[in-house]
């Protein structure tokens, strides 16, 4: 019922109807689909990305509607965030890049914990009980 009386997020869910008319046959059922449906994210091949300052690391994203943003946190292997920072949305749906600020060192054990932040505002993985979405650098080669 949000999503119905918000005419953005209604606008979104329609193109998704439109789309997909075997799977959703109102707003309404996209809405509860997309409620019920972690978004996937997918890295994106990114073999020049070094770990400095000004390299760009992409991924791509799906979901019922386009998310709103990703949070990125470049973290050690026991858990101690090096650095953070929301990406930027690419001009397809779906894309995201993070430029990196500082100097990132020992990429092979370094773990990329990725946030996504849906359209309506629900928060993954905070508000959902499903593992973190972490990566390490071999699943951006």
């Amino acid at each position: 019922q949000h999503a119905k009386a918000n005419p953005e997020l209604a606008a979104l869910y329609e193109i998704a109807v439109k789309k997909k008319k075997t799977e959703y046959t109102s707003i309404y059922h996209a809405a509860m689909r997309d409620a019920l449906t972690a978004p996937e994210l997918l890295p994106s091949r990114n073999p020049d990305f070094k770990g400095n300052p000004g390299d760009i690391l992409a991924l791509f994203t799906k979901d019922i509607i386009p998310l709103a943003n990703l949070r990125f946190s470049f973290q050690t292997a026991d858990g101690q965030e090096l650095e953070a920072g929301m990406a930027t949305p690419e001009k397809y749906a779906g894309e995201f890049s993070y430029a990196c600020r500082t100097q990132l060192d020992d990429l092979e054990n370094l773990l990329i914990v990725v946030t996504a932040i849906d359209m309506p505002g629900r928060i993954y993985p905070e508000d959902f009980p499903f593992p973190q979405q972490t990566f390490r650098m071999a699943d951006f080669r």
